[in-house]
């Protein structure tokens, strides 16, 4: 594996789950031990399990000096397996939504229980994915095992783990489309029947189950998608342009020109992270004008037909007749003769004048000379960078910059 920086060695922690985390600190401690016994103890337990490993546990475990000599000067056959595993597997899959179904059994059981937990959770699944069409994305299954001694029937480790995910496979397969894959992790705690307590936590971390969907990201250090030229975006799609996962820690920043677009970054669920607003970073050619009301109009209009959650996270002002509304959109309200003879201003005041007619109150404004950087960080749950452009043929540039 190659040397990485410390920016790719923060994104690789970072999509450790917690168990991962500890069995990684754990790991780290031991290979650092003085005793050579010690040391290849330490190696003999991820030739062992390393093959239930995740990618980001495989990347972890080989970009610590002390974990990678230590396998390769006792195990050089599980260094270089794990070598060939990740140079087929990309770190641009992201964990974008997990969700945990460790309390739909009991322990030491195959049986479903706690139905309305279960119901709840695959509702949630099933939002996702309906929130998320036109995403490719995989699904994994990743059940956890401790030492703890099997019931009946399920005396070989990970039987039991592996039993669990296929009857939640199941139900997920129902709302989730596309193959899903089953991940079995397998405990490393030792156990001994009639001494050691089956109910101790540090058995009870290790008995989990849950659904991890993941998607390729765009790595934040190297994002720089130039978007001149695009078309309007589509009432049916929000009028959304730009949405992609990104991964990594930094900013991004939008500079749309003198024709207003708007950046959000989402969480998993969909949640708002961060929100430009609708913003120009060009000077208006509309002297006379603080909001030129051809885009006025439109947004007005978008945030109606795009369903963008209504109004919500953006500017508005309020009038209740036209001539409150003209005062409000000219640099000047005492201005009696503003022009009114551009393309983007006439016609557009009559639009709106219509709209004040039909009961409109509400107008969706924008902020000229905005700033457009926001900033995003993956291990606070940043997950989405998506661009809003409802107004014609726009021409913004997207940059993403990560910390050093």
């Amino acid at each position: 594996m190659k040397k990485v920086s410390r920016e790719e060695a923060k994104q690789i922690l970072n999509q450790l789950t917690p168990q991962e985390l500890e069995q990684y600190k754990q790991l780290n401690a031991a290979a650092q031990g003085v005793k050579e016994a010690d040391v290849k103890s330490v190696v003999q337990n991820i030739a062992k399990g390393w093959k239930g490993w995740s990618t980001a546990m495989l990347m972890a475990v080989m970009m610590n000096s002390n974990i990678a000599s230590a396998m390769n000067t006792y195990s050089p056959e599980t260094y270089n397996a794990i070598n060939t595993e990740l140079s087929t597997s990309s770190l641009k899959d992201k964990v974008v939504n997990s969700t945990d179904f460790s309390q739909t059994f009991k322990s030491g059981a195959i049986t479903l229980q706690n139905s309305e937990g279960i119901k709840e959770r695959i509702t949630q699944l099933k939002k996702w994915a309906d929130d998320n069409k036109g995403t490719n994305y995989k699904v994994t299954i990743v059940a956890g095992e401790s030492n703890v001694t099997n019931p009946a029937g399920y005396e070989q480790k990970g039987s039991l783990a592996q039993a669990r995910a296929e009857m939640i496979k199941q139900l997920v397969g129902q709302v989730l489309t596309g193959p899903i894959d089953v991940k079995v992790v397998k405990g490393t705690e030792k156990y001994v029947k009639g001494k050691d307590k089956a109910d101790d936590p540090k058995y009870t971390k290790e008995q989990f189950i849950r659904i991890d969907i993941s998607v390729e990201a765009d790595d934040l250090c190297s994002f720089q998608p130039k978007e001149k030229d695009i078309k309007q975006g589509e009432a049916r799609t929000q009028f959304v342009t730009f949405n992609k996962v990104v991964s990594g820690e930094g900013t991004v920043t939008i500079t749309p020109g003198r024709v207003p677009d708007r950046l959000v970054i989402l969480d998993g669920n969909g949640n708002v992270k961060q929100d430009t607003g609708y913003i120009t970073t060009t000077k208006s050619v509309h002297g006379d004008w603080k909001f030129t009301p051809k885009y006025v109009y439109e947004l007005t209009k978008a945030a109606s037909l795009g369903n963008q959650k209504g109004l919500k996270g953006v500017q508005t002002i309020q009038a209740s007749t036209y001539e409150e509304l003209l005062s409000k959109l000219q640099q000047n309200p005492q201005d009696t003769s503003p022009d009114f003879k551009h393309e983007e201003v006439g016609p557009y005041l009559k639009q709106l004048q219509n709209m004040i007619n039909k009961g409109t109150r509400e107008f969706v404004i924008y902020t000229n000379m905005g700033s457009g950087v926001v900033p995003f960080n993956d291990s606070k749950g940043d997950v989405r960078a998506v661009v809003y452009s409802p107004l014609g043929k726009t021409g913004y540039d997207l940059v993403g910059q990560c910390n050093n």
